[in-house]
């Protein structure tokens, strides 16, 4: 068959990774699968494939709620955080998922919600958890940067816009960096938003231990989390974090902020840790550089966490059987 995917492809986005993932899962399966990319269509581009998956409700959803194409909604973070609050976007969506043959949501705390905001939809509701695949380069996030090997390292993954907030721990890092000159946090990702980026690049000139890297090739990005000292996550809101999922399989603790996206998947204590405020992440933070059994207690449980819930295999089943479902 052939598979109409439509997605944000931009490198370096957890969209795109998850799109890819699918694409892969789909063509091992026979099917040939052709690219829509969202940013780039307009509202009356013609759609022609025997079925589409359309990742993000209203970014995807808009180009397919008029095609006669059976299509998959994947829910997205923006689709359950922040579109409910725009009563059009609202609109928009709610037409997408009573005319999809099926709904994904990535994780139960997600499907709880979609079941809250389109009841009548919920035979339709599937569960498919993100699977991850780590493959790192020789890339060396350190000799880029000239940080020295007992440097301590937190990175942070995220694209420069307000709703990743990477700066939320930055003057606390900042602080720390004049008490403990090792101590530096790497912010790695690409400028979403200009202004934001700018803000970014401000704080960055005046204050010292605060480092930006623009968007990593996602092989390098796997090399450099490994030489990190941790992982964080910093986001206002979250649905399934693919950076979490991938320090995790890599072996590398995570550090985030205590939002359901993160907390379905961080149990705190057990395969991360989780904060509140920039104080409570250095209270964390400093007991995982102190303490060697608590960050291998952690990385152990956290990478079982990811081989039992969120396997490749699990996943590619899960997709083909979904599709062959609603064709």
């Amino acid at each position: 068959m052939n598979i109409a995917l439509l997605a944000l492809f931009q490198d370096a986005t957890g969209n795109s990774t998850t799109a890819q993932r699918i694409r892969k899962h789909l063509e091992e399966a026979g099917h040939t699968v052709t690219q829509f990319p969202v940013d780039s269509l307009q509202t009356d581009t013609p759609i022609h494939a025997d079925a589409a998956i359309g990742i993000h409700a209203y970014g995807a959803g808009k180009f397919l709620q008029h095609s006669s194409v059976p299509f998959v909604i994947v829910f997205g973070g923006t689709d359950l955080n922040e579109c409910p609050k725009d009563p059009e976007n609202m609109q928009v969506m709610t037409a997408v998922v009573q005319q999809a043959k099926a709904l994904v949501a990535f994780n139960d705390d997600f499907l709880e919600r979609a079941e809250k905001l389109w009841p009548q939809c919920k035979e339709k509701l599937h569960c498919i958890p993100q699977a991850v695949e780590t493959n790192p380069s020789q890339y060396s996030l350190r000799t880029t940067l000239g940080l020295r090997h007992n440097d301590i390292v937190f990175l942070l993954p995220a694209g420069l816009r307000d709703v990743k907030n990477p700066l939320f721990l930055a003057k606390e890092i900042a602080k720390w960096h004049t008490e403990n000159p090792r101590v530096h946090l790497v912010i790695a990702g690409a400028k979403r938003n200009a202004r934001y980026a700018a803000k970014v690049k401000k704080f960055i000139r005046e204050h010292e231990g605060i480092l930006y890297t623009d968007a990593l090739p996602q092989r390098d990005l796997f090399a450099a989390m490994r030489e990190a000292d941790a992982v964080l996550n910093t986001s206002r809101s979250e649905c399934s974090p693919n950076s979490i999922l991938e320090a995790m399989h890599l072996g590398i603790p995570v550090i985030a902020r205590d939002i359901p996206g993160n907390s379905a998947i961080v149990r705190h204590g057990s395969t991360g840790l989780l904060f509140q405020t920039p104080a409570a992440f250095r209270t964390q933070a400093e007991a995982l550089l102190k303490n060697t059994e608590l960050g291998e207690s952690l990385t152990s449980n956290a990478r079982k966490y990811v081989d039992a819930h969120h396997s490749l295999a699990s996943e590619k089943k899960a997709y083909q059987q979904l599709l062959s479902s609603i064709l």
